[in-house]
């Protein structure tokens, strides 16, 4: 059986910006790896994230609790592509600006700033 998720680094057209994809769904279970992934994206270094979603099957509130608050906590600018609007509807939230979503990954690249 093939897992529920899958996290996978893609390359980027800019050095500044990491790209991952995300499959599957985010939800309970899942918590613990998006933590894990955003503790090492600080660890890293890195400012600039982007998630491309187009084939995540469903999001999870606690998950979406936890890219809203890491969103606001700043330090981190995360970007979204390829949102469906059940995701959406989870990660809606006008106190955090700094969530970008786009419907490519060259659309959002020069707009997720650190």
């Amino acid at each position: 059986m093939p897992p529920k998720t899958t996290i996978e680094k893609l390359s980027s057209s800019s050095p500044d910006v990491t790209v991952f994809k995300i499959t599957g769904t985010l939800g309970f279970h899942e918590k613990n790896v998006l933590e894990r992934l955003f503790n090492e994206c600080a660890r890293r270094g890195l400012a600039r994230v982007l998630f491309e979603v187009s084939e995540l099957e469903s999001l999870g509130g606690g998950c979406a609790r936890i890219i809203r608050e890491t969103a606001q906590q700043g330090g981190l600018a995360i970007g979204l592509v390829g949102v469906t609007r059940t995701v959406l509807k989870f990660l809606k939230n006008e106190d955090v600006p700094r969530i970008v979503i786009a419907n490519t990954l060259d659309e959002a690249i020069p707009l997720v700033k650190a």
